[in-house]
């Protein structure tokens, strides 16, 4: 689920969060963490460890060297809508405490949104420190698994048919069991995940010759990143992805005389 705070723009088209700035920082918090849950587990890629207090309340923490421009935080691989509470999510400028509400995302809403992946889009600003716990008293020990933080790439064109939001775009590998007579004796499911594939169109010369290279290489090289096809109208359409096994890489098909192009991608992601 996207929320979108007052002030944010451009959320009516698709965007990746990629370059996550809180990775050149220093991690700290509050309150003691279990056996490998370390601050430093929420920058990824892998979202098999995580960030866990012990006594269910603490702070996350980041501080970077100097503020850096931020309009988007996304989490995923968490256990939040178990917690019971409401998530405080907050920005500062600098390094004075002064703290600004990314928010508030309620306990209700958490729950909603159960285990699928996070994402808050406000007005751009200069951050330098940026953290999160959790409001009032927990039921059980909040989990992060990834965090990322920093500036949208923001594609100046629309997700095109036959695209399948995140939500909808589960990839479940299953295996029946069949006996010698024919009877389905159950089955097993043997992985899940998202798949997507994700045709934009036609997209500016000045965009895929500029924004969009970094990300291209990004891409072609296997990170992970955040994805939305449109926050606006498709709010839970958010999913932490990569580039598919096999999948070709960002090359874009120039149309009328090379003032736009076409761009294609798939990726896979995390199967929340």
């Amino acid at each position: 689920m996207i929320f979108l705070e007052a002030g944010a723009t451009n959320t009516d088209k698709p965007f990746a969060l990629y370059n996550n700035l809180l990775a050149g920082g220093t991690f700290s918090g509050t309150g003691s963490l279990a056996a490998g849950a370390a601050y430093a587990n929420v920058i990824g890629p892998q979202t098999f460890d995580f960030w866990e207090p012990i006594g269910k309340t603490g702070i996350w923490q980041c501080t970077l060297p100097a503020p850096l421009f931020m309009d988007c935080v996304c989490i995923a691989a968490h256990n939040l809508d178990k917690v019971g509470t409401g998530l405080v999510l907050q920005t500062s400028a600098d390094l004075l405490g002064v703290f600004t509400n990314i928010g508030p995302t309620l306990a209700p809403q958490l729950l909603a949104n159960g285990a699928a992946p996070l994402g808050w889009i406000f007005l751009g600003r200069a951050v330098q420190v940026l953290r999160f716990y959790m409001g009032g008293a927990p039921v059980v020990a909040p989990q992060v698994g990834i965090c990322y933080a920093g500036a949208r790439v923001i594609f100046p064109g629309d997700v095109q048919p036959p695209y399948v939001p995140a939500n909808e775009a589960l990839d479940v590998e299953f295996n029946a069991n069949i006996t010698m007579g024919g009877h389905f004796a159950g089955g097993t499911i043997t992985r899940q995940s998202i798949k997507q594939d994700v045709a934009f169109s036609p997209l500016a010369r000045d965009f895929v010759q500029g924004d969009l290279v970094p990300f291209s290489k990004a891409y072609r090289e296997g990170e992970t990143f955040f994805f939305g096809g449109s926050p606006s109208y498709m709010p839970a359409d958010l999913a932490y992805v990569w580039r598919t096994d096999g999948a070709g890489e960002l090359r874009p098909a120039w149309l009328q005389g090379g003032r736009f192009a076409d761009v294609k991608m798939t990726v896979s992601g995390y199967g929340a």
